[in-house]
């Protein structure tokens, strides 16, 4: 008998358990661009682990992939279509090369994070890392800040860009703090830890200096707001002001936010016209999209192939600018990679996930209706964040796969247990 075969019985009932901490330790790493081979490590091991789960539990496995319904086959078909893209890229190696590491290995983090969610304490948990993981990265900065004088992401939060995308994505988890995991537990304790988290959040953003993010916090906290009035009808607006007040003075705190850094980005770069209307008029992405979109009608219905910077030659010539080496919009970049199919495909995928999250929301579960009000926030957040740049890229579009796994796994595992009469536990 071989080893393998001699350790796999003793392991195999300690697989969930190790699948779930590598994806903890995971999302607890993938905010930092400091710990690449740790990183690195922890995702194969996490792969290997979730393609062994399968294995060794496929009746559990189809259960769970076929409770997906819709919005895993929408996801599917979009994956498809980009993996068909590298039959006609203009550019075959780079699209192979941006093919392995965004759809394949993205494939691979949504399987593993979906797989791994048995029960509320692994979903908890993993929410619980990813929280602390950004509260001690956005000190980390904070401090490194003060102490310096200089506001310098690129050491341990890749850069501007990717750290304003990814504290869009967890401004919903932030829900949970305030609010509990059933939506009903808010106390005075959690509404003071999601002030000073949300404090953090913000703070952070603003040394960003980044506009669009401030719009991201409000279509995320304002979604949520909706969505949590359709679900708690008759009793949200009979919530004490202590939780009602700071969810109105935050709505007027981001409009302040956006129109200051716009002002000071206006005064900044365009000195000649310093105000708000003129820094947005004389925005090179204006230029860039409308190039974009020259483009896309040289090849409207395939595209040139998949990856960000397929034309990362092409539209900085032509613009005579050494940065715009991609369209800065989510959706015009799907549509000049993949064509007007692969645009009606994404947005097809997008409102899948939509749609599933309305139903949890409408779901008599308060825990099922609080993964569908963060996970629509997440979904509008990431849209308007993605508006004037791509960050459907590397990190960001990983964590973006990540949390939608986990909030589908749990609320199907949810909805499981209650046709069943017995508490969420481990398939």
């Amino acid at each position: 008998m071989t080893l393998a075969a001699r350790l796999l019985p003793t392991f195999a009932p300690r697989l969930p358990q190790f699948l779930a901490v590598m994806c903890a330790a995971y999302l607890a790493m993938l905010p930092t661009n400091n710990l690449v081979w740790p990183r690195s490590l922890v995702f194969a091991l996490m792969s290997v682990a979730a393609l062994l789960e399968i294995a060794m539990r496929p009746r559990a496995a189809r259960e769970r992939f076929g409770a997906g319904g819709g919005v895993l086959l929408a996801i599917l078909v979009w994956w498809l279509w980009e993996t068909a893209s590298l039959h006609w890229t203009v550019e075959p190696r780079f699209s192979v090369r941006e093919w392995e590491t965004e759809l394949l290995y993205g494939a691979f983090v949504f399987i593993a994070f979906f797989v791994a969610i048995r029960d509320d304490h692994d979903f908890r948990a993993m929410t619980v890392t990813l929280l602390v993981s950004f509260a001690l990265l956005g000190v980390l900065l904070v401090a490194t800040t003060a102490i310096t004088g200089q506001f310098d992401p690129e050491k341990w939060h890749h850069d501007v860009g990717v750290w304003s995308t990814h504290l869009v994505e967890i401004a919903p988890l932030l829900l949970f703090v305030l609010a509990g995991f059933d939506g009903t537990s808010a106390s005075r304790r959690r509404v003071l830890l999601f002030a000073a988290l949300l404090v953090l959040l913000l703070f952070n953003a603003r040394l960003t200096d980044n506009r669009i993010v401030w719009l991201a916090f409000g279509a995320t906290f304002g979604v949520a707001a909706i969505a949590a009035a359709l679900h708690w009808r008759t009793t949200y607006m009979t919530l004490p002001w202590r939780f009602l007040a700071p969810i109105a003075a935050l709505f007027l705190l981001l409009g302040f936010a956006f129109a200051d850094v716009a002002q000071q980005k206006a005064e900044l770069y365009y000195p000649d016209s310093a105000s708000i209307s003129g820094s947005i008029e004389n925005d090179p992405r204006i230029a860039l999209w409308k190039a974009a979109l020259d483009k896309i009608r040289e090849a409207p219905w395939l595209g040139y192939g998949f990856g960000r910077g397929i034309l990362r030659e092409v539209l900085p010539a032509e613009l005579h600018d050494r940065a715009l080496t991609h369209p800065h919009n989510t959706f015009v970049g799907q549509w000049l990679e993949a064509g007007v199919i692969g645009l009606a495909l994404f947005v097809a995928m997008l409102a899948a996930l939509v749609a599933r999250y309305v139903q949890c929301i409408r779901a008599r579960d308060s825990s099922v209706a609080m993964a569908g009000i963060v996970g629509l926030s997440l979904i509008a957040g990431y849209v308007v964040k993605n508006m004037t740049d791509d960050f459907f890229y590397r990190s960001n579009a990983k964590l973006f796969w990540a949390l939608n796994a986990m909030l589908l796994a749990y609320a199907i595992i949810r909805e499981r247990s209650l046709q069943r009469g017995v508490p969420p536990a481990a398939d």
